[in-house]
């Protein structure tokens, strides 16, 4: 019963309306094809939005961990983002606009989450991290409940309407957020200096969970970033409101496997958990590669849920548990910054290069083949966590 007190009740609240905001992901490749952009196009497109990525998470991070009142970070980022997202579908249509607005958004948007997370997660004990996972069970109830009314709602003529009802997801979650603790993070006021914070990432037993999530990160959002377009193609012929119905399949069965997850995680461990999430990952991209019918394209993303919550929820908990608590908030920004901003520039470059080349299917093909090849490096590389603490 301890999972029921206050700050978990405010982070359900958040996590609940917060993530709403983040179902621009179903559609953001999607806007840019509709826009007339090539898929050449639209993988550099890709690239430039994930650039923010190597400085925004980082730069946040570090000035939360300095904040006295860390909200007030979190409050501008919001409505700076919320902003960025009702005025993207309504940029001109042209290469240089959309790419100008699509890097501002995620340049907003992006350190997000991380500090959501590091706002959250106060403690780093075994209780703290299941906890996590039912809160990271009601943000995905949250993507659900957006997806599932857009599943009937969106169309091509609605995309400015299907963002702008994301950017209110996203203020809507602001009351909460300036109902949790306003105290800083470090409460033992140890502020630590910007070199210190990119210093985390050289501490041995950190660099392979980075390297190998890293790349893990690239493979599966090559997959995610194509999905849109993937199924409107001809081969598959579907609808925008079937792109919101895929992702509505993938998160109806997440929320299971993020409950799921608890009991998987005392029993089996975080490394098991990691790479459970990885191998099925590579399944599913695999599968899709082969896919021909819509119906295909549903059965996989029974498999996104295992990628939720093995390797982004996963890496999170890591990192969190290896981490000391006044360089808590940088290190999971540095993680953002190599899965979002390196990983996520190559992986979207890549995945438009290979479509425009060969296919979309050969995308998912070689996405598939590298999450194998990330399952094998982090079973060889990556110790066992268990027991293990941030002075390791």
């Amino acid at each position: 019963m301890s999972f029921l007190n206050r700050q978990n009740a405010l982070g359900s609240a958040i996590f609940l309306f917060g993530f709403g905001a983040y179902v621009n992901i179903q559609y953001n490749t999607y806007l840019f094809q509709v826009r007339g952009l090539s898929p050449q196009q639209i993988g550099w497109l890709g690239a430039v939005g994930a650039v923010p990525c190597l400085f925004t998470p980082l730069l946040a991070g570090w000035l939360v961990d300095r904040s006295p009142d860390p909200r007030r970070l979190l409050t501008l980022l919001s409505l700076l983002a919320a902003a960025t997202l009702a005025a993207l579908p309504r940029l001109p249509g042209d290469f240089p606009s959309l790419a100008i607005g699509f890097f501002l958004m995620q340049a907003v948007l992006l350190p997000i989450p991380p500090l959501t997370t590091a706002l959250l997660m106060r403690k780093g004990d075994s209780r703290s991290q299941a906890g996590f996972l039912a809160l990271r069970a009601v943000g995905t109830l949250g993507f659900f409940l957006v997806s599932l009314f857009l599943s009937w709602w969106s169309t091509r003529e609605r995309l400015p309407q299907v963002y702008l009802l994301m950017s209110l997801m996203l203020l809507l979650n602001l009351p909460f957020v300036y109902l949790l603790p306003s105290a800083p993070l470090c409460q033992d006021r140890t502020v630590p200096s910007f070199r210190q914070s990119i210093s985390v990432l050289w501490r041995p037993i950190l660099l392979p969970v980075y390297a190998i999530s890293a790349l893990a990160y690239l493979a599966s959002g090559m997959g995610q970033t194509l999905l849109g377009n993937l199924i409107t193609s001809p081969a598959i012929a579907g609808q925008p409101r079937d792109i919101s119905r895929a992702w509505s399949v993938s998160t109806f069965l997440e929320m299971a496997f993020m409950f799921a997850g608890i009991p998987f995680l005392k029993r089996f461990g975080l490394k098991t958990m990691i790479l459970v999430g990885i191998l099925a990952t590579a399944i599913r991209w695999i599968w899709v590669s082969q896919a021909t019918t819509l119906g295909q394209i549903y059965a996989s993303q029974a498999l996104h849920g295992i990628l939720v919550v093995g390797l982004m929820t996963g890496q999170q908990m890591c990192l969190t548990r290896l981490l000391p608590s006044h360089l808590r908030t940088s290190g999971l920004a540095a993680a953002s910054i190599l899965n979002g901003g390196v990983a996520g520039m190559l992986g979207a470059f890549l995945a438009g290069w290979i479509w425009e080349t060969w296919s979309i299917q050969h995308a998912y093909a070689v996405a598939g083949a590298i999450l194998l090849f990330s399952a094998l490096l982090f079973w060889r590389f990556v110790p066992d966590l268990e027991g293990i603490g941030h002075d390791t």
